[in-house]
């Protein structure tokens, strides 16, 4: 009697399979081929098979597949283009979804709403007097209120934003006060970019004298106002009516102790290399802004440092400059380098009064 032997298939069985395998992994390599042009070439494949789904149901034709692969320049071979309709095809057609689903994995969203919580957990905190005394967040970094609605008013008068409008909706009653928490949201609706010490600044300045736990919105509102009109003309025609000029954005730029110690560090040593070699530093920074906006890029500000033989900032120098002649310009943050150059002028002069009078 012969030796069991287990089962192996008949030979047509192992080709088939050897064959099932070899197709998958010429499957996957086209696959991945077509993801990589792609990416490489930034392609956006999903609007040219929607044009083809007229019913939105996520299905085209195998014909109409290969019409946008055509269209998309993203070509495969007949036997390609066959795996593909196999692979992700179906009674109602091929479903496309599951097709580009391969090409551009679609990225997870990400969960904000921890973050949010958190935000507004701190603003809670902050909204019941925790280190919040008469315009301070706490006792070690107090908020200029005066310098915060300058903030305002610059951004007010830039944009013209309607600041009543947005507070105005919070007011069911009409009595000029609205809730704290409502004031807070309406500021953050206005798109100041103010911090949760400047906020609370705000509301600690305008409580209703009514009513601490209100804000009067209408006297917040009518000083930002003033800045375009003058209250109580129509009794007084032949008053003096001054135009509001905005200040730089610059100016309104404030440091920390720490950082501010860096700066004045920074700056002297820039002033006593410039102040020595006499160097002109305006004409230059102006071959990088050609549409004379004032501004240049962080990388433009330290290349002209360099040409100018100025590069002598560490990184924590470098940063406070960055931090005290910033200017935000459609969005993005670049250097005021006109605000730096009469700064920079300025250190020279006082460097060359200490050195006269130390002479003398």
């Amino acid at each position: 009697r012969g030796r069991g032997v287990g089962p192996l298939g008949s030979p047509g069985e192992q080709q088939g399979k050897q064959q099932q395998e070899e197709e998958e992994q010429a499957l996957e390599q086209a696959l991945g081929r077509l993801a990589e042009r792609t990416r490489l070439r930034r392609l956006l494949p999903r609007p040219v098979f929607q044009d083809f789904d007229r019913q939105n149901i996520g299905y085209v034709t195998g014909t109409q597949f290969r019409q946008c692969l055509s269209h998309l320049d993203l070509p495969v071979s007949e036997g390609e283009g066959s795996l593909m309709e196999a692979r992700f095809s179906d009674a109602q057609g091929f479903h496309f979804p599951s097709f580009l689903e391969q090409l551009q994995p679609s990225q997870p969203s990400e969960d904000k709403y921890k973050t949010r919580m958190a935000n507004k957990a701190i603003a809670s905190s902050c909204a019941t007097g925790a280190g919040v005394v008469t315009g301070m967040v706490n006792k070690n970094k107090p908020v200029d209120v005066q310098q915060v609605m300058e903030k305002i008013k610059t951004k007010v008068s830039r944009e013209r934003v309607r600041v009543l409008e947005f507070m105005r909706d919070y007011d069911k009653l009409r009595s000029g006060g609205i809730r704290a928490e409502s004031f807070r949201r309406a500021l953050d609706l206005c798109g100041f970019g103010l911090s949760v010490g400047e906020v609370e600044a705000i509301v600690e300045r305008y409580k209703s004298q009514k009513d601490s736990s209100l804000v009067d919105y209408v006297r917040f509102s009518n000083e930002i106002e003033a800045i375009f009109t003058t209250s109580g003309l129509e009794k007084n025609p032949t008053a003096h009516v001054s135009q509001y000029v905005p200040a730089r954005a610059v100016l309104t730029n404030s440091l920390q102790e720490q950082d501010q110690l860096v700066f004045q560090t920074a700056m002297q040593k820039l002033a006593d290399k410039a102040g020595k070699r006499r160097i002109p530093l305006v004409s230059l920074f102006q071959d990088y802004d050609p549409v004379n906006t004032g501004t240049v890029s962080r990388s433009q500000f330290l290349r002209v440092l360099d040409e100018l033989g100025l590069g002598l900032l560490t990184g924590p120098e470098a940063s406070a400059v960055f931090l005290r002649f910033r200017a935000c310009l459609g969005g993005r943050e670049d250097v005021c380098y006109r605000a730096f150059c009469q700064s920079l002028e300025q250190f020279s002069e006082d460097l060359y009064r200490t050195a006269m009078l130390t002479w003398h």
